[in-house]
């Protein structure tokens, strides 16, 4: 009867470090709503919508060179927030409020998107704060094949599972010293 008590919560031990090593981190989810819209310029609408309340946004496209935001770059900005003024080279915008859990807003590119293909991707990266901490970033790319794709892989968080794994442990050898 020991044993099989001993073989079940191994079992389960197992079972529920494999389930924790296959969580996802990331708690925020920012959409991309459809295909861009040609306006002043070009423009994108986006949601977030996040586990983890946030006060600020900040939006900064990391390439190529000639992809820039037009003023005021955000716009249709939600929940009584105010829109900053885009950077000088034109790579940066933020806008910031009160604390939120879900914002839709629209992004303002200059030009058109047709220069953007699977080799010259427009690279944007938000990062949502609380405080001035990131609490949720995701990085978008955009092309006028594949229209815009968030590149980044889910990743496991390894820093929990090496918790409960450590803790396991030493509850199994607690538990064998106490049989003994």
């Amino acid at each position: 009867m020991a044993k099989s008590q001993l073989t079940f919560k191994m079992s389960l031990l197992l079972a529920a470090v494999a389930f924790v090593g296959v969580m996802p981190r990331a708690q925020a989810t920012t959409v991309s709503w459809g295909d861009p819209f040609l306006g002043h310029s070009w423009d994108a609408a986006w949601n977030e919508s996040s586990s983890t309340s946030f006060d600020s946004v900040q939006a900064t496209i990391s390439g190529p060179s000639s992809a820039k935001f037009e003023s005021p770059g955000l716009f249709g900005v939600g929940g009584g927030w105010g829109v900053g003024n885009v950077s000088g080279d034109q790579k940066e915008v933020s806008a910031a409020g009160n604390l939120l859990s879900s914002l839709q807003f629209s992004t303002r590119f200059i030009d058109d998107p047709t220069p953007y293909t699977p080799g010259n991707e427009l690279f944007l990266d938000f990062k949502f704060k609380k405080s001035g901490v990131v609490v949720d970033e995701s990085l978008w790319s955009f092309d006028t094949v594949n229209g815009w794709v968030d590149p980044a892989p889910p990743v496991p968080d390894g820093g929990a599972s090496l918790i409960l794994l450590g803790l396991s442990a030493l509850g199994l050898v607690a538990f064998r010293r106490a049989n003994q």
